[in-house]
């Protein structure tokens, strides 16, 4: 069995099931390709939030930021790379953006996420969307490598 080194970055988006169910359905198909070609990815998993999901208020970038970030945590990522909350503001809060750096393992301590490899493991809507996802990315694949398993 090869060995290769795969740095994942995936955008996320205000969709707060979605986030984590695509993340999730990206590790099952990584295992799944793992399986079928004999090859062991060592995944880096780093999340991105975009700043397109900001505007002019930093309160309200603050809560949304916190939202997907949370998101992106009981995703079990390697990181988060968060925008600062007043990225659109000519200042910059030096608070914010030291806190953002370390909000995955403020998070993790926080809500004890870093004690379970899969926080929402179990949990009917997540698994379904999770399991769609993932054979939807399956059937792609299968169909443009034309293999059958």
């Amino acid at each position: 069995m090869t060995s290769e080194k795969l740095i994942i970055s995936i955008n996320l988006s205000h969709d707060f099931l979605l986030n984590v169910a695509s993340v999730r359905a990206l590790k099952l198909l990584l295992l799944r390709l793992e399986t079928v070609f004999r090859i062991n990815f060592n995944s880096h998993f780093e999340l991105t939030i975009d700043t397109s999901v900001l505007n002019d208020s930093i309160n309200s970038n603050l809560i949304s930021l916190s939202s997907i970030a949370l998101s992106a945590a009981l995703s079990s990522p390697d990181a988060i790379i968060l925008p600062a909350s007043d990225q659109t503001m000519e200042y910059k809060n030096k608070k914010w953006l030291r806190t953002s750096v370390h909000l995955l393992q403020i998070l993790q301590h926080e809500a004890f996420l870093n004690q379970t490899l899969d926080p929402l493991s179990g949990s009917y809507s997540i698994e379904n969307l999770t399991e769609q996802i993932a054979e939807h990315l399956w059937n792609s694949i299968q169909l443009s490598l034309n293999y059958d398993s």
